[in-house]
Parts: C-alpha cells; sequence; structure tokens
C-alpha cells in the first residue's frame, strides 16, 4: 500500500516564516497534531523502535520529495515530503539530508537545520566540501561548529549508534575477500563464507548505514584504535603486495610514440574505505566480486534476495543499492550464459533497475517499463535521475553518493 497521499492539486504547503515547512496545516492545528500523534502511538508504520518503523514509507516520502521538486518545481510540497521522512523515521540516511538541505540552499529556504541534523548519522564539514554549490562561508559555519562542545557532543552519541565488533569483523572479511579474489581458491571461499555473512546479516543486519555508520578513515581511531583503522590493516599485512599498488610512471601516446611521464614520488595506493560517498563499500565490492564468481547466480537470488527486501524494510540496506547489486548480477548473467553476449546486450537484458555507474551501463527493451520495475521497489523514475545529473552539472549540485553513486 502506498502510504503517501498527494497534495491537492495547484496546492503547496504552508511555509513558516524562516522558509521551514511545518508537519501541520495552519488551521485546526491542535486537531491535526493529536491526529498526527494517534498515528505515531498506534500505527505500526510509525512506531519508533526496532524492526517496527517499514522503511518503503520512508523512501517513498524521499521520493515524492524528489519529485515534486525536480519534475513540477514545488519547493514547499518537496520540503514538506522530506521533512514528514525525516521527521517519522528514527534513522535518516545522511544522502538524503544532504541533498534536501541543498534544494532549500538553492531556493533560498532554511536549509541549516538539514545539515546540523545529518551530523546524527555522520556528516563532517569535508562532506561538504565536495558541493560546489556551497559557498565557503557556509562550509566556514560547520568548520566551526566542529570545534564545539554540541558538535563533540552529537558526535559522541554517533558513535555510539555504530556497531563496532561487526564493523570489525566487515574489515578482516573485506581484507580477505580482497585477498582471495585472486586465488584459485576464491569460489570455494565465498561457498565458504556466504552463510557466515548471511549469518551476520540476519543476526546485526545489513552492515551499511544505520548499523556500522559511514565509512570514514579514521572511525576506529576515534575509538581509541587506530591501529585498526583500515590503512593501519592493510600496511601490516603479509599480502601488501596484493592490497596495494604503487603509482607508477604515467604513460600517453601522441601519434606513435608512446612518452612517460616522470613523478618525483611514487604513490602507493591501498585498499582502503571511501569516506567521500556518505556511505558504504566495502560489502558491496565482496558482493559484486561474488556475483562475478559465482556459477549460478540463481544461487545468490535465492541466498540473498528475500535478506535484501527484509533490509529495505528495516532501513538497514538502501532500494537503490539492492538494486545495484540486482543490476550487476544480471549482467553478469547475460555475460556468462549467453554465447552471443553483443547480440544479447543489444536486445536489452530483460528485468533491470538501470542505475547507471561508470561500471554499469545496461539495455533494455522498449517492451520492458523500467521505471514502473523501479516503482515497485521505492525508485524514482529514469527521468528525475535525469534532471539530478542535469542540477549537478548546471548548478553545481552534488545528488549522487554511496558506492559507484548508486545512491
Amino acid at each position: 500500500m502506498n502510504a503517501i497521499a498527494d497534495l491537492p492539486a495547484g496546492r503547496n504547503v504552508d511555509t513558516m516564516p524562516n522558509g521551514g515547512t511545518p508537519l501541520f496545516p495552519k488551521r485546526n492545528a491542535p486537531f491535526f497534531r493529536i491526529l498526527f500523534l494517534f498515528l505515531i502511538i498506534f500505527n505500526p508504520l510509525y512506531a519508533k523502535g526496532e524492526n517496527n518503523e517499514d522503511y518503503t514509507v520512508y523512501h517513498q516520502y524521499i521520493n515524492k520529495a524528489e519529485d515534486c521538486f525536480y519534475t513540477h518545481n514545488q519547493v514547499d510540497s518537496c520540503l514538506h515530503y522530506y521533512n514528514l521522512a525525516f521527521e517519522g523515521f528514527s534513522f535518516n540516511y545522511v544522502h538524503d539530508l544532504v541533498n534536501a538541505a541543498q534544494i532549500a540552499y538553492f531556493s533560498e529556504k532554511e536549509y541549516k537545520s538539514y545539515l546540523y541534523k545529518a551530523y546524527n548519522y555522520g556528516l563532517q564539514a569535508k562532506h561538504l566540501k565536495q558541493i560546489p554549490l556551497f559557498k565557503p562561508d557556509c562550509i566556514d559555519e560547520f568548520e566551526n561548529f566542529e570545534q564545539t562542545a554540541s558538535y563533540q557532543k552529537i558526535r559522541n552519541n554517533y558513535l555510539k549508534s555504530i556497531n563496532i565488533e561487526y564493523l570489525d569483523w566487515i574489515y578482516d572479511f573485506a581484507i580477505e575477500e580482497q585477498v582471495k579474489k585472486e586465488q584459485d581458491d576464491f569460489v570455494l571461499w565465498w561457498d565458504a563464507h556466504i552463510k557466515e555473512l548471511t549469518a551476520k546479516i540476519n543476526q546485526y543486519g545489513f552492515p551499511a548505514n544505520q548499523i556500522i555508520g559511514i565509512e570514514n578513515n579514521t572511525i576506529f581511531a576515534e575509538f581509541g584504535m587506530p591501529d585498526k583503522d583500515m590503512f593501519e590493516r592493510v600496511s601490516k599485512h603479509k599480502d601488501k603486495d596484493i592490497l596495494c599498488d604503487e603509482n607508477m610512471p604515467d604513460f600517453f601516446l601522441i601519434g606513435n610514440d608512446t612518452i612517460q611521464i616522470e613523478k618525483e614520488d611514487n604513490i602507493i595506493q591501498c585498499f582502503n574505505v571511501d569516506e567521500n560517498i556518505l556511505g558504504i563499500s566495502l560489502i558491496m565490492y565482496g558482493l559484486i566480486h561474488y556475483g562475478i564468481s559465482n556459477a549460478s547466480n540463481d544461487t545468490i537470488y535465492n541466498q540473498l534476495q528475500t535478506i535484501w527486501l527484509q533490509e529495505v524494510r528495516k532501513g538497514n540496506l538502501h532500494p537503490r543499492e539492492m538494486a545495484l547489486l540486482h543490476d550487476n548480477i544480471h549482467r553478469i548473467i547475460i555475460r556468462e550464459s549467453s554465447d552471443e553476449f553483443f547480440e544479447s546486450s543489444q536486445r536489452g537484458v530483460g528485468e533491470v533497475f538501470g542505475i547507471e555507474t561508470d561500471f554499469i551501463h545496461l539495455t533494455y527493451d522498449e517492451s520492458f517499463d523500467v521505471n514502473e520495475f523501479r516503482a515497485k521497489y521505492n525508485i524514482v523514475s529514469l527521468a528525475i535521475d535525469a534532471k539530478k545529473k542535469e542540477y549537478e552539472k548546471k548548478y553545481g549540485f552534488k545528488l549522487f553518493w554511496g558506492f559507484w553513486k548508486c545512491l
């Protein structure tokens, strides 16, 4: 059931004097407040607590917000739906808060409250520096905020929300998987470890933003365990040659001549987390590898699809992360199961979400409605994704986050 009701045609929601959006209309405010509190208390979709919140509803609100802005240019309605998501659920995806802030900033509405709230979910000023839209004085304010006791209290609460033992296990799992991927027994390794991984997911949840926080190079140092950060683990690993690459001199071709450009210092780049994405990458890399290595991709669906859908409902896995894993596996099925790969790829690959990344470009035949497939799993249309990319290019937004920019 779609829990989102459209606003009356031609009407934007009321706005507060500071440009924010109230949850209640101005008329009959006491009645609506009582009604809303009743819904929170007695409707399980809004009840806070473990496993009681249905995040399919959260994503519906987020998608409705994006549709209002990118399709209909309705700023107040957009922020109204964002607020319903952010205030109605105990966990918010930090990139959603940041994207809402960008829309508010661009539209000259109050935007700082979204960013301050995003600190509860791991945001830091260094993330804002990736967004050309934000002027330096905006970023300066949040850098100054990070020097305050108020920030430290928020940061400490965020750290307490992280399952640090699970994160520690994920780091070790990711390193071992990365080492094994170049060895002959990689498939056997995954066959032995997929049950261990799924058991961990069933026990703790999918290891993503809500459970282990967003990736940070020095997160263990903040817990007083700097030797457990990924770079330190990899640097001490006996298989460092597998985990690290030396940034050798560059080569490029001019005509028939190859020219070598010598660097003053070679840089060693090692397997690490990606702290710029407001998301997670380690488990995603592993599952991408598993999809490639597994001889029977149907097995992946049988083992993981039910878990993915369960974790999306709990807010532990984002629908677009699920979609990326689905599309990648589907792409591999086409490549490995067909003797006529290029012809097959031109005909289309059937049911895909069409999550475009630097590594995955999928085609599909005209008989398949990719937007209908996306809507079924609470993902916005291709047209809205295209509009978001347009705002990135024209106005300096940064709207795609996560592993391979899938969010």
